[in-house]
């Protein structure tokens, strides 16, 4: 479809996830590229950005990478979304809850997503009509959401709480339920596609375009549902590059129920602790 072979992106994103292997759990070099705050970019991060990057050139469509220069893309025309590793706090401090991610826009819509995990043996991938698969342990199989059709019943991903804030403390109370604590974002979003995480509420600080391209596409093939905190599909050719009102994966059955759940607040409420 498009033209493209979609083995091969996936040989792609496997070939970077073992350029972040080579360089995980060793002293790289590290710089922080936010003024206000703590956004690390390591070795890890470069070299397997620059190998995404040259080896998706021969398809000829645009590149939107967390970890080039050149951000100023026109989303109307077809391209690739990636996140060369995510997850690269973690990834520093020896976790192996990091990720590689490739997604590809085209006609507004995320059409094709893979996500690989090194060292859980993990690759999702989907296409869009074509369902949400997993390859681990040298076996692929179909994926799909959960059934959970309970708040109380469900397990939520969490993100590890360095200092929760408002919205963490609100969301503890309102929604009674188990909760795993997951390192990376596009973990905890395939986690939802495979269905042994019922859903995900983002209420860090906000999440940028490539932190969800992938996943989109996974989540939605496989029965899933994700949306702003309006109920809005994520809208990938909007005006900048941040998800300026966070958003929500669940297994579709959950979705209007953790909504409401959600105060009218809650964006505010992400920067109070």
């Amino acid at each position: 479809m498009y033209g493209i072979n979609y083995d091969e992106v996936i040989e792609i994103a496997k070939k970077a996830g073992e350029i972040l292997v080579k360089y995980h759990g060793k002293k790289v070099d590290v710089k922080n590229k936010d003024p206000n705050g703590y956004s690390p970019v390591s070795t890890a991060d470069l070299e397997a950005n620059k190998y995404i990057c040259n080896a998706l050139e021969k398809y000829g469509f645009q590149i939107l990478s967390e970890e080039s220069e050149k951000k100023d893309v026109d989303l109307k025309k077809p391209t690739w979304i990636i996140d060369p590793l995510d997850g690269t706090i973690g990834f520093l401090r020896r976790s192996i809850d990091f990720c590689t991610m490739i997604g590809l826009l085209v006609d507004t819509k995320i059409v094709f997503g893979v996500v690989y995990a090194p060292l859980h043996d993990k690759i999702y991938y989907a296409a869009k009509g074509e369902g949400a698969w997993l390859i681990s342990n040298g076996n692929r199989r179909k994926i799909h959401v959960s059934k959970t059709d309970k708040l109380s019943h469900s397990l939520r991903a969490v993100r590890p709480f360095n200092k929760p804030n408002f919205l963490d403390f609100i969301m503890d109370g309102k929604i009674k339920c188990r909760s795993k604590i997951m390192g990376s974002l596009g973990l905890r979003l395939c986690s939802v596609a495979e269905g042994e995480i019922d859903f995900y509420i983002n209420n860090s600080s906000k999440p940028s375009k490539w932190d969800t391209a992938a996943p989109t596409i996974i989540i939605e093939e496989a029965g899933g549902k994700i949306t702003d905190f309006n109920n809005k599909p994520l809208n990938y050719i909007k005006e900048g590059l941040q998800w300026d009102e966070s958003f929500v994966a669940s297994n579709g059955i959950l979705h209007d129920k953790i909504l409401m759940e959600i105060p009218k607040n809650a964006l505010d409420l992400m920067n109070m602790r």
